[in-house]
């Protein structure tokens, strides 16, 4: 009787780890069904994304896409690998900002150079203008949270004269932090300005990727390979001037002379009033951005937004720049250097301290140069 309980008992545990490695075996399949359903389907969902892009009803969409893939230099392909290049052309073509055809005047603009101080410290809040030493200073955020945010500041140099371009103290070799160009010059704010070379995203800053201008002298000259110049400058009487030039044409009496400091750059947002023609995708998407105006009445206006922070400040068009420009009052106005470059140096008297947020995981970047603000 017992031997016979103990076969039964034994006949019952092999059917248990028996069931339990059927069970186990069974788990198995359904992990390696649940792994390849899983891969495939994010196939099938990249493949439907990329016909929803190509063929979807919404050309925004399209637009956005390859506007922003080909604005960068290293994610071309985002764009390349579901478009032929000629409809990329045609894209690019109808998402242009189409500039007025004139060079700016700057007869246009009378300089006054007269304000007073209204506080002594930063603002906190967002909309209020604090004019320390002679410099109004202003918080923005997007005004609301459909479509992109964004956040920055507005600088208001009310005396232009104050105004000037520094280079980086091991200039054409190797770049330097604003902050460090703030405190080794003694300045009161400063501000990134033109582009350098950056290959692979691994450039120290030393050398300017185009026209440079400090103090009257050419530090940088004209690029061979570029038809049309698109410059930036202030001239003797600190206005600040746009022109299109091909490198003929600035080395004529009627193109460089007279700019105390310029770089080059584009697009140009506003000249003589007249604002410059774009789509909302214009430039691609939402970027960290840097951008320089002035009023008729000779007020410099500095834009440096913040962006790549998704949910916090993801970045401005050249639409909001443009926007932000009218709204601020600038008669002149464009874009200048940004992505990791947009840096808003500012001395408290102590140190000098950036008070925008740079998108480089590294914070500052190097660069060559920066427009720097004279204390008063």
């Amino acid at each position: 009787m017992d031997d016979s309980i103990e076969a039964q008992r034994r006949e019952i545990v092999r059917k248990v780890k028996q069931q339990k490695k059927l069970a186990q075996k069974k788990r198995k399949k359904r992990a390696v069904q649940h792994f390849f359903l899983s891969f495939f389907g994010t196939l099938v969902g990249i493949f439907c994304i990329g016909l929803f892009v190509m063929y979807g009803p919404f050309p925004y969409v399209r637009n956005m896409w390859v506007t922003t893939a080909m604005g960068t230099g290293q994610h071309q392909w985002l764009a390349t690998m579901l478009f032929d290049q000629k409809t990329i052309n045609a894209i690019l073509a109808s998402n242009q900002v189409v500039e007025p055809s004139n060079n700016t005047n700057p007869n246009a603009i009378k300089v006054s150079g007269k304000v007073k101080d209204t506080a002594t410290t930063l603002p906190t809040e967002y909309g209020q203008e604090n004019i320390i030493n002679g410099v109004g200073f202003i918080r923005i955020r997007s005004d609301s949270g459909l479509g992109h945010l964004y956040k920055g500041w507005v600088v208001k140099v009310y005396d232009p004269s104050r105004v000037y371009m520094a280079l980086s103290y091991k200039f054409g070799t190797s770049g330097e932090r604003i902050s460090h160009m703030v405190e080794r010059t003694g300045a009161y704010v400063g501000i990134n300005a033109g582009g350098f070379e950056d290959p692979g995203g691994e450039g120290n800053g030393g050398t300017p990727n185009a026209l440079l201008i400090s103090n009257f002298k050419i530090e940088h000259p004209l690029q061979s390979n570029t038809s049309i110049h698109s410059i930036i400058g202030l001239d003797s009487a600190n206005r600040l001037t746009l022109q299109k030039l091909t490198a003929s044409q600035a080395t004529q009496s009627a193109g460089l002379k007279g700019l105390k400091t310029a770089v080059e750059w584009s697009p140009f947002l506003i000249m003589d009033g007249q604002l410059s023609s774009m789509t909302a995708y214009s430039g691609g998407a939402p970027q960290p951005r840097t951008a320089i105006g002035q009023t008729k009445t000779g007020v410099l206006i500095f834009l440096i937004i913040d962006g790549r922070r998704p949910g916090v400040s993801d970045g401005a068009t050249f639409k909001d720049l443009q926007q932000l420009m009218v709204k601020y009052g600038a008669y002149e106005a464009a874009t200048l250097d940004g992505g990791s470059s947009s840096t808003l140096v500012y001395n408290d008297g102590t140190n000098a301290k950036v008070v925008n947020n740079p998108s480089s995981a590294d914070g500052e970047r190097y660069l060559p140069n920066a427009f720097l603000i004279t204390k008063k």
